[in-house]
């Protein structure tokens, strides 16, 4: 059983045999490695990477003292700015006494809706052109048709 001490916030170097960890002391720990990682900057200005939601799939993992996660780039344009994160994520994290090992990899962001992801049925058209009227019965189907085939 791991013991806490008193005058430390930073629980001691974990065996790589720890029988046990607590749910609390787990959390603990977790909440210790998005301090550090708080303290990477997205390099732009606009936050830290904790804050602007690039951390992904952190996980703990005490009784071998190894932390894995995945560090989302918003576009393929920033991947050399995500390589940065990913080395500095790495070296905040190391810094915790108790880590043994990190994994941190780099992904690109998921689509925000379903459509994002898919092929436009849209690719090969040319020109739209709206036909509107708000009246039932006036031929607005008739003139798209007759519109597209010309």
């Amino acid at each position: 059983m791991l013991r806490w001490i008193a005058a430390r916030s930073v629980p001691p170097r974990l065996p790589l045999r720890a029988q046990h960890v607590s749910t609390r002391q787990a959390a603990q720990l977790e909440m210790q490695v998005l301090q550090k990682l708080r303290s990477v900057s997205d390099g732009l200005g606009l936050g830290d990477i904790v804050s602007l939601g690039r951390v992904k799939d952190l996980h703990v993992a005490p009784d071998t003292g190894k932390v894995s996660c995945q560090i989302e780039t918003p576009t393929p344009a920033l991947m050399e700015l995500a390589q940065q994160w990913q080395k500095k994520a790495e070296t905040a994290v190391k810094n915790l006494e108790w880590v043994v090992g990190t994994e941190f990899k780099i992904s690109k962001s998921r689509p925000r809706n379903a459509r994002a992801g898919r092929l436009s049925s849209l690719a090969h058209v040319s020109d739209i052109i709206a036909v509107s009227s708000c009246k039932g019965g006036v031929g607005k189907s008739t003139v798209a048709v007759n519109l597209a085939f010309r």
